[in-house]
């Protein structure tokens, strides 16, 4: 009797199967997703920094005051104490800032950003008058205390000048988180901002001049901005 035939038909009938969840795909090189680890991540966020400038600022502005000149500018004409802000669309509320601008023979320092309240303190031996307005608005008067003693004034979002003789403060109830004053080289740094291209303005209080342009901020990254005063 032939075996073989036999053989090859109890194989055959047994029901040994492949089974399918042991099988692999093959992938092909080409078919692959190609990733590039230098590309930037989708949204997210990055900071912006924003140097204001003004050449050539002239002697007068520049000329020494009771509280120092008007205007200060670095060796690079980098300007300090500029207000910068980006309009960031659905940004959210601003975090609280209720500064405190001190006063002796001058406010210290001289401008501020705020949200809905400022304190004023005093370092003076004699109770001082003081005036505080809002743009295009009529003055408070501030009654404020000799040194040791200080006095509480709530905002409405708004610029906002302070004088108490020739001492003079400006302060900036700015409703965006994204707002800051330029530091003694005349950049401000933003941190955490949505990635996306926004309009930048600039306000600086002691020469009355102002900036406009534009930043783009890629996550991850320093967007860097150069914004001209002008009159």
């Amino acid at each position: 009797m032939e075996l073989r035939p036999l053989l090859l038909a109890a194989i055959a009938c047994s029901g040994s199967k492949t089974k399918i969840e042991d099988a692999k795909p093959i992938v092909h090189p080409a078919d692959a997703a190609v990733v590039r680890p230098d590309a930037p991540p989708p949204g997210g966020k990055g900071d912006a920094s924003v140097r204001i400038e003004w050449h050539d600022v002239p002697l007068a502005a520049r000329a020494p005051g009771p509280c120092g000149p008007e205007v200060a500018p670095t060796t690079t004409w980098g300007i300090p104490d500029v207000v910068v802000s980006i309009d960031v669309p659905r940004a959210g509320p601003a975090p609280a800032r209720s500064p405190r601008v001190v006063l002796d023979r001058c406010f210290h320092p001289a401008v501020q950003l705020a949200t809905t309240s400022l304190t004023i303190a005093s370092n003076a031996l004699q109770p001082a008058k003081l005036a505080l307005a809002r743009d295009g608005g009529a003055a408070i008067p501030v009654e404020l205390p000799i040194a040791g003693h200080e006095v509480a004034v709530t905002l409405d979002p708004g610029r906002y000048t302070l004088t108490s003789g020739a001492a003079k403060a400006w302060v900036v109830a700015a409703p965006t988180p994204f707002a800051a004053v330029t530091d003694a080289t005349g950049v401000a740094v933003m941190r955490d901002v949505p990635s996306g291209t926004y309009a930048v303005t600039a306000w600086s209080p002691g020469s009355g001049r102002s900036a406009k342009g534009e930043v783009t901020v890629v996550a991850g990254q320093l967007a860097e901005v150069t914004l001209q005063l002008q009159p």
